[in-house]
């Protein structure tokens, strides 16, 4: 329906699991199986030695069940490499002293994550000594679009991603919206309506909320990142003007709450 470009990292592909970097390596591998089995003095043995290598090798290079997009070998690699502590979320460290004041947790999520403190005018200052800023992306229904109008829309989005050349970060959420305030609003608005037929109105309306409030919901956002204040400032002003989709501020305590749910990742938000 809409011209879009193709991936142009797509690996080539021979039959369902093979790719043309496994042709490479399987080659490679039974290259040298069959020089090192020279090294065995008994003939059998090393015959064995070679092809067991080279089907180990074969299986290694199979997609992981456990990580989608990785081969056995990769998946392994991160498994070996993983960090064996056991590292509590923030919210879990505040119940754990709660519970017993005396008890300490070496290990949380404040060890690992890159933020250290928020500037004056909102930004955040990363441990790298990285200047970043989150902005909302509010999205578009191509449905609610003409085929002209979409067309345009992922021909900009294309040519954003060409010209602009500094680093970014696109963050993908979904969580329960929160209409506290409205809800008080309602309350505060039905003890004070006299008119039945308008009570029962503003009373629905705030059901409506209640309902709402118990679908979650996909939020996307937009991480700019600089070297210092002034070079963030003119990136900002680079994306609001050549970024395909309307990007709005938002307020230090979504920031706190988009920090902590990318690094409590099993915490509800």
């Amino acid at each position: 329906m809409y011209s879009i470009e193709k991936d142009i990292n797509i690996k080539s592909k021979f039959g369902k699991y093979i790719y043309k970097e496994t042709i490479y390596i399987l080659i490679a591998s039974l290259v040298i199986f069959q020089i090192t089995k020279k090294l065995f003095i008994n003939e059998l043995v090393g015959e064995i030695y070679a092809w067991l290598g080279f089907i180990i090798t074969f299986i290694l290079t199979l997609p992981s069940k456990a990580n989608p997009k990785k081969n056995i070998f990769n998946s392994l690699n991160f498994f070996l490499k993983r960090n064996n502590k056991t590292v509590k979320t923030i919210d879990k460290i505040f119940t754990l002293k709660k519970k017993n004041k005396n008890r300490t947790v070496k290990n949380s999520t404040l060890n690992y994550i890159d933020f250290l403190k928020f500037t004056d005018d909102g930004y955040i200052f990363s441990k790298t000594n990285t200047f970043i800023e989150i902005l909302e992306i509010e999205g578009a229904n191509l449905n609610n679009l003409t085929k002209n109008s979409a067309q345009n829309l992922i021909k900009k989005n294309q040519e954003f991603y060409v010209s602009y050349t500094e680093d970014i970060k696109l963050i993908y959420l979904k969580y329960y919206s929160n209409f506290n305030e409205e809800k008080q609003n309602l309350i505060e608005k039905i003890e004070n309506e006299k008119d039945n037929f308008k009570k029962e109105i503003l009373i629905s309306k705030l059901k409506e909320f209640e309902l709402t409030e118990k679908r979650k919901k996909n939020v996307y956002y937009i991480c700019i990142f600089a070297k210092d204040k002034e070079e963030l400032e003119e990136n900002i002003n680079q994306l609001h003007f050549s970024f395909p989709l309307k990007l709005k501020n938002i307020s230090q305590k979504n920031k706190e709450d988009i920090y902590f749910k990318l690094n409590n990742m099993n915490s509800e938000f």
